[in-house]
C-alpha cells in the first residue's frame, strides 16, 4: 500500500523536524529541498528513505546540525572546501554556488569538498548550474559497496556521477547514475517493502548472486554497470572526490548505516562549464536542438512508443507529483509518524496526512 501527500505540506512538516534538531533555517531550508527533490524525480532511494539515519547520525553527533563550511584553497577558478561534517546536502549546495560564481568569471569553476556526509541525490546540484545556463558535472564518493574486479572484499564505493546539460526550449538532460547497476538505496528499499531484487543487484557475503536484499545488505557486495568498466569508472571518482580533494577515500568513507562511532568524511567534486566561454549561446542550443531532435525522431524499437533522453522521465514524474502529490511507500509514512512523536511534531504530521489518499 502507498499513500499521497500534499507536497508543500509534507515540507513543512520537514522543515520543522531540522529545526528541532538545531539545524539553522537556512540550511534545513535547503537540506529539505534536496531530500524532496529526490522523491519528486521518483529517486525514494535518495530521499525521504534516509531520514531516518541522518536524525540518528545527527543526535549521535556524527553529522554536525551547526556545520559551518569553510574554504581550505582558493584560486580564481578552484576552490577546497572543508565540510565541517555537515548534511552533505548543504555542504555541496554552497559549494556548487561557489563553483558557478567562478565559471561566470573564467569559463569554468571546479570546487573540491573534504569531510561532509551523504548528499543524497546528485542531479539537484547539477542543475543548480543549469538554473543559470552552465553545464553542472558532480561527483561524490561513498562507503566502499562493491569489490574490485577480480575481488571478494567491498573496497569500492558505488560512486555516483551526474551531468546535466540546459538544453533552452527542452527539459534539461540529466544524466545521473552510480557505479553500480542500481544504487545501494533501491535494495535498502526492497528490504523494507520485504520484495525481491533481481538478479544482477547485488551478491551476497559469499559472492553468489541473490534476488533476497537482506543478504547484499549482511556485508554482500553491490554488483558495477558494465563489469571492470563500472569498477574503473568508481576508483576513478573517488580519486577526484576522495583523494585530490583530502577527503576520506576507500575505506576510510565510513558506513552512513552501520558505523555509529565514526563520522564519514564524504568527498565531493563539482564543476560548472560556462558555455559562453566555448560557443555562442544561442549556436550551442542550436546545435543541441539538432542532435535532441535527431534522437527523439530516431527509428524505434517495437512496442517503444518514445525515446527518452537522459533525465526526461524523473522530469515528467517531478511535475506529475508537483501537481498530483508524492506517493510514498506506507513504511515511510510510518516512520515520519515516529519522528512525529519523538520530537512533538504530531500536529504538523496530521496535516500532513489529512490530505492523503491511499493507492495500491
Amino acid at each position: 500500500m502507498k499513500v499521497k501527500v500534499n507536497v508543500e505540506r509534507l515540507r513543512e512538516f520537514c522543515l520543522a523536524l531540522f529545526l528541532k534538531l538545531g539545524v539553522a533555517e537556512e540550511a534545513a531550508n535547503i537540506i529539505v529541498d534536496v531530500i524532496l527533490e529526490a522523491d519528486l524525480r521518483g529517486v525514494s532511494s535518495h530521499g525521504l528513505l534516509r531520514l531516518p539515519i541522518y536524525v540518528k547520525r545527527m543526535e549521535l553527533g556524527l553529522i554536525n546540525n551547526r556545520a559551518e563550511p569553510s574554504v581550505v584553497k582558493e584560486t580564481v577558478a578552484t576552490a577546497v572546501i572543508d565540510g565541517d561534517h555537515g548534511m552533505g546536502q548543504y555542504v555541496a549546495t554552497r559549494a556548487m554556488e561557489m563553483a558557478i560564481a567562478k565559471a561566470a568569471h573564467t569559463g569554468i569553476g571546479v570546487v573540491g569538498v573534504r569531510n561532509s556526509t551523504h548528499f543524497g541525490v546528485a542531479a539537484y546540484y547539477a542543475l543548480l548550474a543549469v538554473k543559470k545556463e552552465q553545464i553542472g558535472i558532480v561527483l561524490s564518493n561513498t562507503t566502499p559497496l562493491m569489490a574490485p574486479t577480480g575481488g571478494s572484499r567491498r573496497l569500492v564505493g558505488n560512486n555516483p556521477l551526474c551531468i546535466a546539460v540546459p538544453a533552452w526550449n527542452h527539459v534539461p538532460i540529466v544524466l545521473d547514475m552510480a557505479c553500480s547497476n542500481v544504487a545501494i538505496g533501491r535494495i535498502q528499499l526492497a528490504a523494507k517493502e520485504g520484495r525481491q531484487i533481481p538478479l544482477g543487484w547485488g551478491l551476497d557475503r559469499e559472492g553468489v548472486p541473490t534476488t533476497d536484499p537482506k543478504a547484499v545488505l549482511d556485508g554482500g557486495l553491490l554488483e558495477p554497470m558494465a563489469g571492470y568498466k563500472g569498477y574503473g569508472l568508481a576508483l576513478m571518482i573517488d580519486i577526484l572526490a576522495g583523494v585530490l580533494t583530502g577527503s576520506g577515500f576507500g575505506e576510510e568513507v565510513t558506513p552512513l548505516y552501520f558505523d555509529f562511532v565514526n563520522k564519514q568524511r564524504t568527498g565531493h567534486f563539482l564543476m560548472a562549464i560556462n558555455i559562453g566561454h566555448f560557443i555562442n549561446k544561442d549556436l550551442f542550443y542550436s546545435r543541441l536542438g539538432r542532435l535532441i531532435e535527431s534522437v527523439k525522431n530516431s527509428p524505434r524499437a517495437p512496442e517503444v512508443k518514445e525515446i527518452f533522453l537522459p533525465g526526461e522521465i524523473e522530469e515528467k514524474k517531478r511535475q506529475k507529483n508537483l501537481l498530483e502529490g508524492l506517493t510514498l511507500p506506507r513504511v515511510f509514512i510510518g516512520e515520519l509518524s515516529l519522528l512525529a512523536d519523538k520530537f512533538g511534531l504530531r500536529d504538523l504530521f496530521e496535516r500532513v496526512m489529512k490530505t492523503n489518499q491511499v493507492t495500491i
